[in-house]
């Protein structure tokens, strides 16, 4: 999480290193925050239009040192002071940016008494409180409501809490709940779900029910009400409730001591909007509103949206893009100039990639070039390797590997790549799992050995390779030429004669951890995101223990091949890399290497 809290800030420096103003005379301030709260479909494109609804950076950038005051969604807390406040202050450092972060209910109350003074921009996690604001008070500045990213209603429980409740259809059957406030966004769209799953009746506004009312309505669960959605979220991971319904950003933030038990896609809750507008601040300086004008366009730069993206929000404009595109993609295949010639091509992926390519990039790659059909295979790298050697790379057209190591071997030792077309494409990070219903003595690297039984890949799988490395960072193995080459007898002897139960591929090891034949695994994150429901994460690796785990991908050199073969395979890999496919690997929880 470090390095990519870091690859993040280093990204919005960038783009503020080329669009900043000039700003050498400004003396430094520190930034420091106020008093903080401790804490789909999507907006229409005219309200989601990007920055040229605020004053464009250049034009209001701020000149001399000031102050401004913001007031932020909790939900939005985490993005805010580990990666947006610190890259502005990186290149505007004349700018001290006090924040305020809660419930969107309270932040309204709060600027309401102040009539607006001392407030310079509102980011709400509901539309209704900048509404309210705008229309009812007079207090948002003219043309500068952003409807800019939106978020998703998920039903939580704490990892080690037992409850019967297995989704939102039984969410009856938990004796404790914790759910915010009517006032608090989070708590409307909990209301909003309960009518649509006629739990409670459809009135005029749902967010009006009280606690009292929805117990009453869930045959007498016992409701502890919420001041904001972090809040809700804690309840949750300390036990104290048995379940919760927070917001996947805050799931995001405690994924070590959550398990979603149920996540809405926006059929129960409609759209769930944030807005960020700025506030009509009577008593600020001429300098001070320009620097909140300025912040608020920058909220919108491309690296704040991959700021918000990494934090699991969506971002609408993205979003609306990406539906407009859809229609565009069902309908319309490549202009007829522009079609392959009908052939087949044979990739082979890893097995962690199998979900995104046969749920999206396939399909998608289809309706672009209806005459190409794509036969994949999937599996441990290693043995995909195997497979393309022993072919000697005839019936195989592109390897996508969980691991560089595979495709140094293709490359510099067959002889079976193609010159030239080795891209490092994505990243991915180590995890610790469990079976959310296993027991384990475990509670991180540190003492995994405490554990009787694992799953782990053997040393020709890439999962299997980082594993070995990072036993080896743990000192439980020897720094050896290769680690890789350590045997599952030799990891079991050095982990205190633990049973080790080696698996073929990543979906295998984690399919055990699932069912709970072994105590805990080694998987790669994107497989947790397969397998949320199912497992918990012990421990997550930024890189520390394993270093940089790369998916590279390169076209085979398959002497066989036809020419329409070999050009569908080459337009395939250029495919891979466009912003559609590097959208759906970040859905699915990969990391997208600049």
């Amino acid at each position: 999480m470090a390095k990519k809290i870091l690859a993040l800030l280093l990204s919005l420096s960038m783009v503020l290193g080329l669009c900043a103003c000039g700003s050498s005379e400004a003396s430094e301030a520190a930034s420091t925050p106020a008093e903080s709260a401790a804490s789909e479909e999507a907006a229409p494109a005219e309200e989601s239009a990007p920055a040229e609804e605020a004053a464009p950076a250049e034009e209001a950038a701020p000149a001399e040192e000031t102050t401004i005051y913001i007031d932020i969604a909790a939900s939005l807390e985490a993005v805010f002071t580990e990666v947006i406040i610190p890259a502005y202050n990186e290149e505007h450092p004349e700018v001290t940016i006090e924040y305020n972060a809660g419930s969107s209910g309270k932040l309204l109350t709060g600027i309401e008494e102040a009539n607006g003074v001392g407030h310079d921009l509102f980011f709400s996690a509901g539309k209704k409180q900048v509404t309210t604001l705008d229309e009812t008070d007079g207090l948002v500045v003219e043309g500068s409501i952003v409807n800019l990213l939106s978020n998703q209603l998920c039903l939580v429980k704490g990892n080690d809490v037992e409850t019967a409740v297995t989704g939102w259809e039984n969410i009856a059957d938990a004796k404790t709940a914790a759910i915010c406030g009517g006032s608090v966004p989070v708590g409307k769209y909990t209301r909003a779900a309960l009518v649509s799953l006629g739990i409670l009746d459809e009135v005029e506004d749902s967010s009006a029910y009280t606690t009292e009312e929805i117990s009453e309505a869930l045959g007498g669960m016992e409701i502890d009400e919420a001041d904001d959605v972090e809040v809700a979220a804690a309840k949750a991971v300390e036990g104290s409730v048995e379940i919760a319904t927070i917001y996947y950003s805050d799931y995001y933030n405690h994924q070590d001591d959550l398990t979603i038990i149920a996540q809405d896609d926006g059929t129960l809750t409609g759209a769930i909007t944030y807005p960020v507008c700025l506030v009509n601040n009577s008593e600020a300086t001429e300098a001070e509103s320009a620097a909140a004008a300025d912040f608020l366009a920058f909220l919108q730069t491309d690296a704040c949206l991959d700021a918000y993206e990494e934090y699991c929000f969506i971002v609408n404009s993205r979003a609306e893009a990406e539906a407009e595109a859809e229609p565009a993609a069902e309908t319309e295949a490549a202009p007829a100039e522009d079609l392959l010639e009908e052939t087949t091509i044979y990739i082979d992926i890893a097995a962690s990639l199998e979900a995104v390519f046969s749920e999206v990039i396939i399909p998608a790659f289809a309706e672009v070039q209806p005459n190409v059909t794509i036969e994949y295979n999937a599996g441990s790298s290693g043995k995909l390797l195997t497979g393309i050697e022993e072919a000697n790379g005839i019936g195989h057209d592109l390897f996508f590997s969980a691991g560089k190591k595979q495709v140094t071997t293709l490359d510099e030792t067959d002889g079976l790549v193609v010159e030239g077309s080795i891209v490092n494409l994505l990243s991915n990070q180590l995890c610790l799992v469990k079976g959310n219903d296993v027991e384990t003595a475990v509670t991180g690297w540190e003492n995994i050995a405490d554990a009787k039984t694992a799953a782990i890949c053997g040393g020709s799988v890439p999962v299997g390779k980082y594993t070995r490395a990072a036993l080896v960072s743990l000192g439980i193995l020897d720094e050896v030429e290769d680690s890789s080459a350590y045997t599952t007898e030799e990891i079991s002897e050095a982990l205190g004669g633990m049973e080790i139960d080696e698996a073929d591929d990543v979906e295998v090891a984690a399919a055990k951890a699932v069912e709970g034949s072994v105590e805990i695994a080694t998987i790669y994150y994107s497989d947790y995101y397969n397998h949320q429901d199912d497992l918990t994460i012990i421990a997550q690796d930024d890189g520390t223990l394993t270093g940089a785990i790369t998916y590279p991908v390169c076209l085979v050199a398959n002497a066989e091949a036809t020419e329409a073969e070999t050009a569908a395979a080459q337009a395939f890999l250029e495919f891979l890399q466009t912003d559609l496919c590097l959208d759906a690997y970040a859905e699915y929880c990969f990391i997208v290497n600049e």
